[in-house]
């Protein structure tokens, strides 16, 4: 495939003779198969993300990648415009035909996480199997994001949109991703494991990257989720300053936790009533170290809803104060100092109080 100069085409590439009677991995002999070439093309103004894949089978258990499956979350996003075809050594060409299935991969409540699973046909050793998709977001980008120029804000957060994953399952000899952000729009990204690439603004208002000899992801026991440890890019938009974004959040967090642990009457009286100021020093606190021992320890129990409390008539674990009480009385909530919520690039949800429109 030649670079990708635009949207990825409609119609398949040639494939090169060498490809096709490719033997091996010379990057990464032994290999069971390797992608060729990935395209990964994404316009944030129809919200739209395509990608076209092509792999070559190098073993019999390499033709397990002939079984397709590409995830999404069905609430927000939705998969069009599958395609795909085998191309055997001798060049003869199997388009795909056949039926696109839902597998669901998890589900809870009302998130789900599906995936359309396809089968290649056709493949044996020595073949190239390539496909082709589009990701369909439900959603357009808030207007804040669009024309921040119309807007006054107090306040600055960062709105995701595309991650480019670089890093497969299988060696990638070449791949090339392009984005083309909202106009008006400013963004940035943040790169994760990625030393010597970087994306770079071209000429046409796009951002791209060009990748060669991607190692494949190792699979291992008990590894942890692959999105720990692939190399990828996150991609952006920041609202407002977000300079002193962590500094920030870290002083709100500050400021709860505080509030949180703070001195009060109940608190004083109840370490009294554990441990009578009268006693020895190491008494007292080893009087209140057992009577801590007995609380309930609810970090890893399942979290009580609002509408589950208020249906159980607990009351909201706004203050230490009440952390006595927890082998007799349940509480919901973490509380500021039992969990720091983890913001990131996906960043705070706008509080839109904090800015308005220009001229109001």
């Amino acid at each position: 495939m030649p670079k990708l100069l635009g949207q990825i085409p409609d119609a398949w590439q040639p494939i090169p003779k060498e490809d096709l009677v490719l033997k091996d991995n010379p990057a990464d002999p032994g290999s069971s198969a390797m992608i060729l070439e990935r395209q990964v093309y994404t316009d944030d103004e129809k919200r739209v993300q395509k990608e076209v894949v092509r792999i070559k089978i190098f073993t019999e258990s390499g033709r397990s990648h002939a079984d397709v499956e590409i995830p999404y979350i069905v609430k927000s996003t939705s998969i069009e415009d599958i395609r795909g075809r085998t191309v055997r050594p001798d060049g003869a060409v199997i388009p795909f035909s056949g039926a696109v299935f839902d597998k669901v991969i998890a589900k809870y409540k009302k998130f789900r996480y599906d995936a359309k699973t396809f089968t290649l046909p056709g493949v044996e050793v020595g073949s190239v199997i390539e496909y082709a998709y589009a990701v369909h977001w439900k959603d357009r980008l808030p207007d804040y994001v669009r024309n921040p120029g119309n807007y006054i804000v107090q306040d600055g957060w960062t709105v995701p949109t595309t991650t480019w994953t670089v890093q497969q399952a299988l060696f990638t000899r070449h791949a090339v991703f392009v984005l083309r952000p909202v106009k008006g729009g400013r963004l940035t990204f943040a790169k994760v494991r990625l030393p010597d690439n970087f994306p770079s603004w071209h000429p046409d208002g796009t951002m791209r990257m060009e990748v060669t000899n991607i190692a494949a992801m190792e699979q291992e026991e008990h590894m942890p989720p692959e999105s720990f440890l692939n190399s990828r890019v996150h991609f952006y938009y920041t609202v407002g300053y977000v300079g002193d974004y962590w500094r920030t959040i870290s002083k709100a967090e500050a400021e709860r936790a505080q509030k949180f642990i703070e001195k009060t009457h109940f608190l004083e009286q109840a370490a009294n009533n554990i441990a009578p100021p009268g006693d020895p020093p190491e008494t007292r606190l080893r009087k209140l170290y057992g009577r801590v021992q007995q609380m309930r320890y609810i970090s890893y129990e399942p979290s009580k809803t609002e509408v589950e409390a208020k249906r159980e008539r607990l009351p909201e674990n706004k203050s230490a104060s009440l952390l006595p009480q927890r082998n007799k009385l349940p509480l919901y909530g973490s509380g500021p100092i039992c969990r720091f919520r983890r913001v990131d690039c996906a960043g705070r949800r706008p509080s839109f109080r904090n800015f308005r429109t220009a001229g109001s």
